[in-house]
């Protein structure tokens, strides 16, 4: 019998023990305020009575969404039906409606804005999931946890789409699990006795926002002045916006793209990026480089081509890397894929940086390639290889 199986079983077995205990007990309710540094990115409230959970959310990003939502669970503990909207509070645009029910084998359900297509999805006992959405992220660690298994996989359907994630939950003691999504670095939840979920970290993670649990919270009142907010030019917008820099140096034509991420409050080396391991170089997909002709980095020869560019910040100094893979996301690195690995010299702002920055400055037939975050920025020489 297959992984898939017996992990299927466990969670139906695991959610029928926790379905026959909520029909006897008294509602439950909650909020979850999720923040990154010192920002507020999304507030959530739900209420679980009986076999449903219904729910609002405010998400801050990049403008202020409103969701509600309605999971309603079959006898057996196992989502049934969804009911959820999503609608933009600042310049409204259409309503997104998703209607989906949950089958033994498969997710079955339409989503419609201007109008309506189909979904169908293959999956064995999916429990529905939401970025920045944690009432059902909670429901998916009390079954893992009611499981009694030290390990547990299950389907996460993408609501509204037509994709699986897998979460992986693990046990940290008697109060504590991991959630991985596909397989990428790990959340840690804890839960109480009654297996509500009074905190989620994800520091460790590429997202690297906190959940916090309150007893309630005001949802309406928070999406007010959040819309306030982005009415007035203050939209949160993208956490980490795209850039490209572009740049020639003695003929050769060069081109970093990167995502921009911000210091919001945090401690940015030796923290969001920690000392001694490999860093993107920024946020979301792997930084890209190209350089059209061989060009010199500190006096190393790099041939012309396309790359990704990554770091290995370090107190004792900086290194560039120079990868031949390319086109990944920025958490897949293979470093024996590394083409080489060049020292680079660090020094302090005088002010320092909230958004990271990279720049090219060219000087003739040399140049210098700078990353600047935070009171740091470290630099490296570039010319071309005559």
């Amino acid at each position: 019998m297959s992984s898939v199986v017996h992990a299927a079983r466990a969670l139906a077995a695991a959610a029928l023990t926790i379905a026959l205990a909520s029909r006897a007990a008294p509602a439950q309710s909650g909020a979850f305020l999720v923040t990154l540094g010192k920002d507020t990115i999304a507030l959530e409230r739900y209420t679980r009575t009986g076999n449903t959970i219904t729910g609002e959310e405010v998400v801050r990003i990049p403008v202020t969404t409103m969701r509600n939502y309605t999971l309603t669970l079959g006898a057996n503990g196992m989502p049934a039906h969804l009911e959820f909207t999503n609608r933009r509070l600042t310049a409204p645009g259409p309503v997104t409606r998703v209607s989906a029910d949950f089958g033994a084998d498969t997710v079955r359900g339409t989503v419609t804005t201007d109008s309506t297509r189909a979904i169908v999805v293959a999956a064995h006992g999916a429990i529905p999931f939401a970025n920045l959405q944690f009432a059902f992220q909670e429901l998916a660690l009390q079954l893992a946890r009611a499981s009694g298994r030290d390990s547990l996989q299950y389907p996460l359907w993408q609501v509204g789409g037509r994709t699986l994630l897998t979460g992986t939950v693990k046990r940290l003691g008697t109060d504590s699990m991991t959630l991985a999504l596909n397989d990428q670095p790990a959340y840690r939840a804890r839960l109480d006795r009654a297996g509500q979920m009074t905190g989620l970290q994800g520091l460790a993670t590429t997202q690297k926002y906190e959940v916090a649990r309150l007893a309630t919270a005001d949802v309406q009142g928070f999406a007010a002045a959040s819309a306030r907010r982005d009415s007035s030019g203050q939209a949160l917008g993208m956490l980490s916006p795209p850039d490209t820099v572009r740049g020639t140096i003695g003929g050769a034509h060069l081109q970093i793209a990167y995502s921009k991420p911000a210091k919001r409050g945090r401690t940015v080396f030796g923290g969001m990026v920690p000392w001694d391991q490999v860093w993107r170089t920024g946020a979301n997909a792997a930084t890209d480089f190209t350089t059209d002709a061989e060009i010199l980095i500190n006096n190393v020869p790099v041939p012309a081509g396309r790359y990704s560019l990554w770091t290995l910040p370090s107190q004792n100094g900086w290194k560039l890397i120079i990868n031949r893979q390319k086109g990944q996301w920025g958490t897949v690195y293979f470093a024996d894929s590394d083409l080489v690995r060049i020292d680079m010299t660090r020094a302090t702002l005088s002010q320092p940086l909230e958004r990271f920055a990279i720049t090219l400055q060219p000087a003739g037939d040399a140049g210098i390639l700078s990353f600047l975050w935070d009171n740091t920025v470290v630099s490296v020489p570039v010319a071309v290889r005559k």
